[in-house]
């Protein structure tokens, strides 16, 4: 298999490249995951919104549960998609360390009891570091922090719906950076004065701040995005799931605002195609003027602020594990959860993977700073047209592009090793192959190919996966993203 990467490498062209792949391990680079074979939707059941219709003044959260078809609920496994199956659709690494250095910040309404407790249950479940206790230290572990709006201990009252809707935040948010610490702040209610302040305290804590929160917007709401422009801040705003309308802080023009995609798969896994999420929002902002660094392409908003910038899985039919102990609806235990709020708290833990600051100039840079798969298909109300769209904005951030060849903006074209981490799990060593400063063809600058344990090390199937990854002779070995 060393024969094989080396091979892989040194080809040049990505026709010789797939060529390889396909002689010797039997798939295609260019779908990155299984050929399909029987498409179906992974989960049957409706979907419903976890919080009601706020008051004047107050944020929903902006988080949907599946209800299964069967009954009884089975609520004892994990029922939606696992952060492995995540990692595979977008190509993000699965390294234990991933997030080491940086905080995550939360901002949510009401108390959840439970967080901390919960959250070592989905981290035992899908063997993650778990929170630092006495003779344990960061990376091998991290520390989580629950406060109230002002960085107080004494917490709010709890509320069933905001709880499920923590219970998604952190241990997504720890799945995808599990070396992250993070910080959960909440504020006393759903109301805009009290969820400000909680954003005011994580922006004073952390270079990371999730929001799976939102409303429709109001006529004085520029008054309030002063609470979104900290230097050297990222906010991740959630969308909305109500289709195509524009919610507010999503609109404020220097937030990074998460619109929502559905994930099609294959009876055996494999994914088929992504769309744009019918209920995910966007549109452009009635109040609100464009970033002067937004780039929207054909889509013309008359220079006001359009939404999303991105997108990520949100559709609860293709939604994600979550526990909770706290009974939602006489319900507890696993739920198969989506919304905007799903694919916020994802974003915002990719960019601390990254370490950058991830702000409007970032995410609209030309060359492009993240990979974006293009979402063509699917629509909000508004049409996944080629390029920027009101649906799913510069679409997916993923290092894989979409299968059936659809491109992805930014990323070398053609040549795409995702899919090799299904088959190189079996102890390989790395495999230095390019100069970090040298150029690196259709791989990229700074590439090169390596293999680094993963983080489910204790079960030999899933010991190695394949990495892009860069290697400077002070520093080592160091991981850019997964393949």
């Amino acid at each position: 298999m060393v024969t094989v990467l080396a091979a892989v490498v040194s080809s040049h062209s990505p026709a010789a490249a797939q060529s390889v792949l396909r002689a010797n391990v039997g798939i295609s680079p260019s779908s990155g995951l299984p050929a399909p074979s029987g498409v179906h939707l992974p989960f049957a059941g409706s979907a419903q919104a976890v919080c009601g219709q706020p008051g004047t003044g107050a944020a929903q959260c902006l988080t949907d549960v599946l209800e299964p078809s069967a009954t009884p609920r089975d609520a004892t496994t994990p029922t939606g998609l696992s952060p492995e199956t995540i990692e595979d659709v977008y190509g993000y690494t699965s390294a234990s360390t991933a997030g080491f250095g940086q905080t995550v910040a939360i901002v949510d309404s009401f108390n959840d009891p439970d967080a901390a407790s919960d959250l070592n249950e989905f981290s035992a479940q899908y063997g993650l570091p778990t929170e630092c206790s006495a003779g344990s230290s960061p990376p091998s572990c991290f520390q989580f922090r629950q406060v109230n709006q002002t960085g107080g201990s004494t917490l709010p009252t709890t509320n069933s719906a905001w709880d499920l809707e923590i219970s998604l935040d952190v241990e997504w948010a720890h799945a995808l950076a599990p070396a992250a610490n993070i910080l959960l702040v909440e504020a006393t209610d759903n109301y805009t004065p009290n969820l400000l302040a909680a954003e005011q305290y994580a922006a004073d804590n952390a270079d990371y701040v999730s929001n799976s929160w939102g409303s429709a917007e109001f006529a004085g709401e520029k008054s309030y995005d002063s609470y979104f422009t900290r230097l050297g801040v990222s906010y991740f705003v959630a969308a909305g799931d109500t289709g195509g309308a524009v919610e507010w802080p999503s609109s404020s023009p220097d937030v990074i605002s998460v619109g929502g995609t559905s994930l099609t798969f294959t009876a055996g896994g494999g994914l088929v195609r992504e769309t744009a999420w019918s209920d995910g929002g966007g549109g452009c902002s009635r109040y609100e003027i464009a970033n002067a660094y937004q780039s929207t392409g054909s889509v013309n908003c008359g220079g006001r602020r359009a939404t999303p910038d991105l997108a990520l899985d949100a559709d609860p039919r293709s939604g994600v594990s979550v526990y909770d102990s706290v009974p939602y609806e006489d319900d507890l235990g696993w739920f198969t959860i989506g919304g905007t709020s799903a694919a916020t708290v994802m974003v915002a833990a990719e960019s601390a993977v990254t370490g950058a600051d991830v702000n409007a100039a970032y995410v609209y840079a030309s060359p492009a700073n993240i990979p974006f798969r293009d979402i063509t298909a699917g629509s909000n109300g508004y049409p996944a047209l080629p390029g920027y769209n009101l649906a799913t904005g510069l679409g997916s951030w993923s290092y894989i592009p979409a299968p059936n060849g659809l491109n992805a903006i930014g990323a070398s074209p053609g040549l795409t090793l995702g899919g090799l981490e299904h088959h190189l799990r079996h102890g390989v060593p790395v495999v230095p192959q390019e100069d970090c400063n040298a150029p690196s063809g259709n791989l990229g600058r700074d590439a090169q190919i390596g293999l680094v344990p993963r983080r489910h090390g204790s079960s030999p199937s899933d010991s190695r996966t394949a990495v892009r990854a860069c290697k400077s002779p002070r520093d080592g070995w160091h991981e850019r993203s997964r393949l």
